[in-house]
């Protein structure tokens, strides 16, 4: 069945009969949120996921949004652990988003320095929020972990990527 809101003239929603699918009009204020597809996780219920020294993917995430729509991205770590081998310099952990070619944001876990030679180890949660704009209809993110200087090991507890199309 056809059929389309409109209020004010301006078409709100309608309903796409070749895909059977609602499709959102030009009346749709900026702001809005389009869709929320299911969250991707990295759910450690026990234990952990080890990272190493070098930057790696450990969660991936697509969205097909409407073009010219933005896309909020979230992402919550419960806890990141960074351990340091004995020195003076603290471990240091690094979270980046991608969309596959390029950086989008990076975060860092970083422990002071100290006049200490011993064992150091840090842990910590850390949530990126980033606007993003699309420059294709499907686009995928991933999350790259490591951990840098002084540190021996690194594990992360439990990742969670959430995205939101937001009409602009």
């Amino acid at each position: 069945m056809s059929g389309a809101i409109k209020i004010a003239g301006h078409e709100h929603i309608r309903h796409d009969i070749a895909n059977d699918k609602l499709v959102y009009g030009t009346g749709v204020p900026a702001g809005t949120i389009i869709q929320i597809p299911a969250d991707a996780t990295l759910n450690i219920l026990s234990g952990s996921t080890s990272l190493t020294g070098s930057f790696a993917t450990y969660l991936s995430h697509s969205i097909n949004v409407t073009a010219g729509n933005d896309i909020l991205v979230m992402v919550s770590i419960s806890r990141i652990q960074v351990n340091g081998g004995i020195s003076y310099d603290g471990p240091t952990g690094h979270v980046k988003l991608t969309d596959g070619t390029s950086d989008i944001t990076q975060e860092y876990l970083i422990y002071q320095r100290d006049n200490l030679s011993s064992t150091k180890y840090m842990q910590s949660p850390i949530t990126i929020h980033t606007i993003y704009t699309p420059s294709s209809t499907s686009q995928t993110f991933n999350l790259q972990m490591r951990y840098g200087t002084s540190a021996s090991l690194a594990n992360v507890y439990g990742v969670r990527m959430t995205l939101i199309e937001i009409q602009r």
